[in-house]
């Protein structure tokens, strides 16, 4: 694959943390704007790319939307992040990443237990209860995450705008190989 360049992404929906609609990319680097697009927008894509260069399982965090006068059925929106419509005492995914050989949670900010995921997801949505669920497969990440019915499975390799030159496969390859070099990296130390 050749090297690939900076990429700015103009996106079609602000990210939930941060609400930015342009990111700019450095293939494999690590860095806030890759934080924020891949830990609060697109986290499921970095996800399928992780699940397929790894085979490793695809983890989603869901949080439950809490009852009473916060939760009205509408757009709930909690310490900067905006989510999706659900009913109040409804779960509904927040987060995805992949699961570790050993069992740690890996996504963009790196591996950390399912249970720190959990936590971090908690609190960015006002405490409220989070657990973690096992998606072997792309099939159950879509069902998961409500795609339509008929979604390809392929869904994640879409491109990333008209006007970018690299595909999501492509443009996702570095920072998978980044994320899973630094996670074993961080196992050959441990043990």
């Amino acid at each position: 694959m050749p090297e690939l360049a900076t990429v700015t992404l103009n996106l079609s929906h602000p990210t939930c943390r941060k609400g930015l609609t342009q990111v700019t990319l450095r293939p494999g680097l690590i860095d806030d704007q890759a934080i924020e697009v891949f830990g609060f927008s697109m986290c499921a894509l970095l996800a399928c790319a992780l699940h397929e260069e790894t085979g490793w399982p695809i983890l989603g965090v869901e949080t439950q939307l809490p009852t009473g006068r916060k939760a009205n059925g509408s757009r709930f929106s909690v310490r900067g992040i905006r989510r999706r419509r659900r009913p109040a005492g409804c779960w509904g995914w927040s987060h995805v990443g992949v699961q570790t050989p050993c069992g740690r949670f890996l996504d963009i900010q790196g591996a950390r237990t399912c249970a720190e995921a959990q936590r971090e997801w908690s609190a960015l949505e006002n405490d409220a209860p989070a657990r973690t669920v096992v998606l072997s497969t792309f099939t159950d990440l879509r069902r998961w995450m409500k795609l339509p019915f008929g979604t390809r499975n392929s869904w994640w390799k879409r491109d990333w705008s008209s006007d970018s030159p690299v595909s999501v496969a492509d443009g996702l390859a570095p920072f998978a190989s980044a994320l899973v070099d630094a996670y074993q990296a961080q196992a050959n130390v441990a043990a």
